[in-house]
């Protein structure tokens, strides 16, 4: 069974804001649970599939999830190193559905909004003024989407085999061959359905992986940006710092130890 930890973190008018921490072990599998309000989970670090019925879609600091109310799921970690997330619970009526009728649907994250997420996490965590962080959490209520009426649709077994690779070998120089032959599909119709499922090509999604991994070491005050740079996959330290500043628009210098 997965050992898990949800922690409130703050609560205003209406929405309430949890960290959730997982130490699961590959393979492991949660029980059935159901969500007590509708609420958006952002992940910043693992990877995992949720499940509900026949639909899957994957957590990640890419992917994001709306769940709705009432909403039976279970978990799944396919790779190792467990995952945390926030969740940002509303609690006010949930009694319509998305336009399609979905009780849950996957989001990418980009860029933008995963920072604003790193940085209300400071926020919350530094703050010392309740009216501080009440607006904080208001403020990026905004950025979260409401419905799941405009979100990606359930991806194939080879887009979720493909991702599940792409997690676990995040640094390594894996080929479209060597990871479609993984999924057990053409290295043409890996690379279409991929697009199609995830919103961006498998080169962006690794990329996107590589860059919020970088982005959690320079905020857990990480100096050697070389050795950094190497270690997730980049060519080297002028490689990273250009690809942060396009992602998060400043260099790493300008958020370490901070967002």
């Amino acid at each position: 069974m997965a050992r898990s930890r949800t922690t409130l973190i703050h609560e205003t008018d209406g929405i309430e804001v949890f960290d959730f921490a997982c130490a699961a072990r590959r393979g492991e599998c949660g029980g059935d649970e159901a969500i007590g309000a509708d609420q958006i989970v952002l992940p910043y670090h693992g990877h995992f599939t949720w499940r509900s019925g026949t639909r899957e879609h994957v957590g990640s600091p890419v992917d994001g999830l709306w769940c709705r109310r009432g909403h039976g799921y279970r978990v799944a970690h396919p790779v190792c190193g467990g995952d945390r997330c926030t969740v940002v619970a509303r609690r006010a009526d949930s009694s319509r559905r998305g336009e399609d009728g979905r009780d849950l649907a996957a989001f990418t994250v980009d860029a933008a909004l995963h920072l604003a997420h790193r940085r209300l996490r400071h926020t919350l965590a530094s703050a010392h003024d309740t009216l501080a962080k009440d607006e904080a959490v208001a403020a990026f209520a905004t950025r979260l989407p409401c419905s799941p009426s405009h979100t990606l649709p359930p991806a194939t077994r080879a887009v979720t085999a493909a991702r599940e690779l792409l997690h676990a070998t995040v640094c390594e120089p894996l080929d479209l061959a060597a990871i479609a032959a993984a999924a057990g599909a053409s290295p043409h119709h890996l690379a279409r359905s991929f697009h199609a499922a995830v919103g961006m090509p498998m080169h962006r999604y690794r990329l996107a992986l590589r860059v919020r991994a970088a982005l959690e070491a320079v905020l857990a005050g990480q100096h050697d940006l070389t050795a950094l740079a190497l270690q997730l996959g980049f060519c080297d330290h002028a490689h990273l710092t250009r690809v942060f500043k396009r992602h998060f628009g400043s260099p790493p210098s300008a958020l370490r130890g901070r967002p």
